[in-house]
């Protein structure tokens, strides 16, 4: 775990609006909560460091203006927990995450005023049906919803060509291509014993695209 004592200094810029660290975790760098709250800081873009929820979430508190961030979320916790505070300023995430189906709707719950969300996810899997609860629990502002994330098959091929159908099924339904008319596409990678399927939203809105792995 780590703190980051870098972002201290923060507060003592009155007139911040926006803040860009381009750090990166090592043994030198720490995630210490901040002493002074910054009112003035409006967009904060941290996207190299690890941070779990309860970090973002004493870091959030003393930026109670922020309105549009991007961050680095590594938290496996398998607990869903009821938020003690809710962020409404932020209404533009942009975010890495790795972690669990819990830390997720943990991490939704406390921004429930978002209108844009960005997301690269690893190690866990939302189908769309996953995603339409989600959005319709948590999320009733949500207007621009950009996405990819990564799934593993057996390389059984009919099983597969199965799998696929399933999974673009559930980002067919009324919610996705009518309500929201937000469009996803797959990318079949065959490999020996598994293949991996890459899962996204149109038009595709990353700088990046895995052709193998």
């Amino acid at each position: 775990m780590y703190d980051i004592g870098i972002i201290q200094p923060i507060g003592r810029f009155p007139k911040l609006a926006y803040c860009y660290l381009d750090i990166i975790n090592d043994n030198d760098c720490c995630f210490l909560t901040p002493s002074i709250i910054s009112s003035s800081l409006k967009n904060s873009s941290i996207p190299y460091l690890d941070c779990t929820l309860n970090q973002l979430i004493y870091l959030i508190k003393y930026i109670p203006n922020l309105q549009s961030l991007n961050i680095r979320i590594v938290d496996h916790s398998t607990i869903l927990q009821i938020p003690t505070i809710i962020f409404l300023s932020i209404k533009n995430l942009k975010v890495f995450f790795f972690g669990t189906l819990h830390s997720m709707k943990n991490l939704l719950r406390t921004m429930s005023n978002l209108e844009k969300l960005k997301i690269e996810i690893e190690s866990t899997y939302i189908d769309g049906y996953q995603w339409e609860t989600m959005i319709e629990n948590y999320l009733l502002n949500l207007i621009m919803f950009q996405f990819k994330m990564s799934t593993s098959l057996s390389s059984n091929q009919q099983n597969e060509e199965q799998k696929i159908d399933e999974i673009l099924n559930s980002f067919r339904s009324h919610f996705w291509i009518e309500k929201h008319q937000w469009f996803v596409q797959c990318y079949w990678i065959l490999a020996d014993t598994s293949s991996i399927i890459h899962v996204y939203t149109l038009p595709y809105a990353f700088s990046d695209f895995l052709l193998h792995r």
